[in-house]
């Protein structure tokens, strides 16, 4: 059965988190939440992250869930996501996909399957991409679980030493013919190739949230996979304002980019 968020407590929340970062002081240890009631392990103030997932609900789906839903969240970092669906959806069954070694073991303390009974729950060291097989995954030194630690062929850039690890990867292609309600994918630009190997359809994926990283750069790229993933797919799309949008509507925007799509009949 689907819950609603405590308001207050996700404002005490953020507001401490921001509080924290604003006095530079760095955790020592796990950080309590009010909302979700947990101790939360991290490496650094996901302040920022807290902010856009629980107080501007930026993952709500746009379609209905039910008591049990089917989630998969791709690119699950330190799992704040997959926190925020646990807590709207106690009876999910979750799937949480991070292939950083450091942002694992983090992912892993924070969604103790003790902690959820009533979800079922597949916590994995893996990423999404065009094939099944291993591929190297950088790993920032500055900050092993940075959300910005990627496949290491992805186009962006190399100013932080790092390290290179092996990473298990999955065919995006099977993960989208087994469907979900919903599927959140923050790949950190892999999504271009995984998107132009694979594309979900409406009747197999109901709805998405996903982040089209430096969208100004690859302006075309985005506005070519939104369209076919209306046209094609059979999805509408929107961000966060909630207007349904078409890819030209998105021309002259930059960064990254979070979208949502809902199948046309949901």
């Amino acid at each position: 059965m689907e819950q609603s968020l405590s308001r207050m407590g996700v404002w005490l929340d953020y507001l401490c988190l921001a509080q924290r970062r604003a006095w530079g002081r760095k955790p020592k240890g796990p950080i309590t939440l009010h909302w979700p009631r947990a101790k939360l392990h991290v490496f650094k103030n996901p302040w920022r992250l807290y902010r856009e997932i629980f107080l501007h609900e930026c993952y709500r789906p746009l379609v209905p869930m039910g008591d049990a839903p089917r989630i998969v969240d791709i690119g699950a970092n330190i799992g704040l996501a997959s926190l925020y669906f646990l807590t709207r959806w106690p009876g999910a069954h979750l799937r949480a996909w991070e292939p950083n070694p450091s942002a694992f073991k983090l992912l892993s303390k924070n969604l103790p399957a003790e902690r959820f009974p009533g979800a079922t729950l597949e916590v994995e060291p893996i990423a999404l991409s065009t094939a099944s097989t291993t591929l190297d995954f950088d790993v920032p030194d500055v900050d092993p679980a940075a959300v910005y630690a990627g496949l290491t062929q992805v186009d962006r850039p190399r100013d932080h030493a790092k390290q290179v690890v092996s990473v298990t990867a999955r065919d995006a292609a099977e993960l989208f013919d087994e469907g979900a309600d919903l599927l959140k994918m923050d790949i950190e630009g892999h999504e271009y190739a995984v998107f132009e190997h694979a594309l979900p359809m409406a009747s197999r994926v109901r709805s998405m949230a996903i982040e089209f990283h430096a969208a100004g750069r690859k302006m075309e790229q985005v506005k070519h996979i939104t369209g076919r993933l209306i046209d094609e797919g059979g999805y509408r799309m929107t961000d966060c304002t909630g207007d349904w949008l078409e890819p030209d509507a998105l021309e002259g925007r930059g960064g990254s980019l979070l979208l949502r799509f809902a199948g046309r009949d949901a």
